[in-house]
């Protein structure tokens, strides 16, 4: 996200509608919920071993490919939820100046968008995964081939 907003701006809107204490306590808890998934990863990368039989290092394979996808759910959820309360703090901003039919018009565009923008994330991540999924099984496949010559 850095990359794309720029960061100044967008802690002047979320001053504007007074979210500036809530977006910092909730990247601080978001920054260690990152760095503990870091240490789930590495751990779980770290017990992986070429001398494991093919069932066992499959297993780690895909423990450490949870931890991943564990990961990825809680990006889009810290999204989704950030969405949200900035739409809901905006609406509680201009309540006076909007309608019942703009207050849900605009409840209904946030849910849409927040759908859809949570939906791709996931079909690439989800496509990515398939990727590299069907190689591990192909190498998996050749490593029960040799398991089993040996």
């Amino acid at each position: 996200m850095y990359f794309f907003v720029d960061m100044d701006e967008a802690y002047d809107e979320y001053k504007k509608l007074g979210l500036e204490n809530f977006v910092y306590y909730s990247q601080i808890l978001a920054y260690l919920i990152i760095f503990y998934f870091l240490i789930m990863f590495y751990k779980n990368y770290q017990k992986i071993s070429t001398s494991d039989s093919t069932k066992l290092l499959m297993k780690k394979i895909l423990k450490t490919r949870k931890t991943v996808r564990n990961y990825m759910l809680f990006n889009l959820g810290y999204m989704a939820l950030l969405l949200i309360i900035v739409s809901v703090a905006n609406i509680n901003l201009n309540i006076d100046d909007l309608s019942r039919k703009q207050i849900l018009l605009i409840i209904l565009l946030t849910l849409v968008v927040t759908i859809v923008a949570l939906a791709i994330l996931w079909l690439f991540y989800q496509l990515l995964y398939g990727f590299l999924l069907r190689k591990l099984n192909r190498n998996y496949k050749e490593l029960a081939k040799l398991d089993g010559n040996l």
